[in-house]
Protein backbone atom coordinates (compact mmCIF):
# COMPACT_ATOMS: atom_id res chain seq x y z
CA UNK A 1 0.00 0.00 0.00
CA UNK A 2 0.82 2.99 -1.08
CA UNK A 3 1.84 6.14 1.72
CA UNK A 4 -1.13 8.16 0.15
CA UNK A 5 -3.76 5.35 0.71
CA UNK A 6 -2.41 4.58 4.02
CA UNK A 7 -2.87 8.68 4.59
CA UNK A 8 -6.17 8.25 2.99
CA UNK A 9 -7.30 5.46 5.02
CA UNK A 10 -6.18 7.08 8.37
CA UNK A 11 -8.33 10.52 7.46
CA UNK A 12 -11.66 8.54 6.11
CA UNK A 13 -11.23 5.91 9.50
CA UNK A 14 -10.50 9.09 11.41
CA UNK A 15 -13.68 11.45 10.20
CA UNK A 16 -16.01 8.04 10.66
CA UNK A 17 -15.69 8.99 14.29
CA UNK A 18 -19.22 10.90 15.26
CA UNK A 19 -17.46 13.80 16.89
CA UNK A 20 -15.20 14.67 14.33
CA UNK A 21 -15.63 18.00 12.70
CA UNK A 22 -12.67 18.68 10.98
CA UNK A 23 -9.21 16.96 10.58
CA UNK A 24 -6.29 19.22 9.39
CA UNK A 25 -2.57 18.55 8.38
CA UNK A 26 0.45 20.22 8.84
CA UNK A 27 3.19 21.41 6.01
CA UNK A 28 1.02 21.97 2.98
CA UNK A 29 -0.55 19.89 0.97
CA UNK A 30 2.00 17.68 0.18
CA UNK A 31 2.41 14.12 2.11
CA UNK A 32 6.26 13.62 2.91
CA UNK A 33 8.48 11.54 0.80
CA UNK A 34 10.21 8.32 2.28
CA UNK A 35 12.28 8.75 5.23
CA UNK A 36 11.77 12.84 4.90
CA UNK A 37 9.49 13.45 8.10
CA UNK A 38 6.36 12.09 10.37
CA UNK A 39 3.02 13.30 9.26
CA UNK A 40 1.17 15.35 11.88
CA UNK A 41 -2.74 15.56 11.85
CA UNK A 42 -4.97 17.79 14.06
CA UNK A 43 -8.33 16.68 14.66
CA UNK A 44 -11.00 18.67 15.75
CA UNK A 45 -14.42 18.10 17.35
CA UNK A 46 -17.74 18.68 19.11
CA UNK A 47 -16.34 16.70 21.83
CA UNK A 48 -13.47 14.64 22.35
CA UNK A 49 -14.49 10.93 21.70
CA UNK A 50 -13.85 8.53 24.87
CA UNK A 51 -10.73 6.63 24.40
CA UNK A 52 -12.74 3.35 23.58
CA UNK A 53 -13.80 5.48 20.85
CA UNK A 54 -10.32 6.10 19.33
CA UNK A 55 -9.03 2.82 19.93
CA UNK A 56 -11.89 0.98 18.00
CA UNK A 57 -11.85 3.31 14.70
CA UNK A 58 -7.91 2.90 14.47
CA UNK A 59 -7.34 -0.47 15.28
CA UNK A 60 -8.44 -1.79 11.77
CA UNK A 61 -5.45 0.40 10.56
CA UNK A 62 -2.98 -2.22 11.40
CA UNK A 63 0.67 -1.18 10.18
CA UNK A 64 -0.52 1.73 8.39
CA UNK A 65 0.31 3.77 11.24
CA UNK A 66 3.93 3.00 13.84
CA UNK A 67 2.34 5.22 16.44
CA UNK A 68 -0.80 6.19 18.42
CA UNK A 69 -0.71 7.15 21.89
CA UNK A 70 -4.75 7.48 23.44
CA UNK A 71 -4.94 8.64 26.39
CA UNK A 72 -8.01 9.60 28.85
CA UNK A 73 -8.22 13.28 28.46
CA UNK A 74 -11.23 13.97 31.29
CA UNK A 75 -8.26 14.57 34.03
CA UNK A 76 -6.91 17.87 32.32
CA UNK A 77 -8.86 20.88 32.68
CA UNK A 78 -8.44 24.12 30.87
CA UNK A 79 -5.66 26.04 31.13
CA UNK A 80 -7.73 29.71 30.89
Amino acid sequence: MTLHKYFDSLIDTVSSIEEVLAIGKSGGEKLPVQNESDIDISVFCSQIPNPETRQAALKNLGSAISEIRISDLASLRPCF
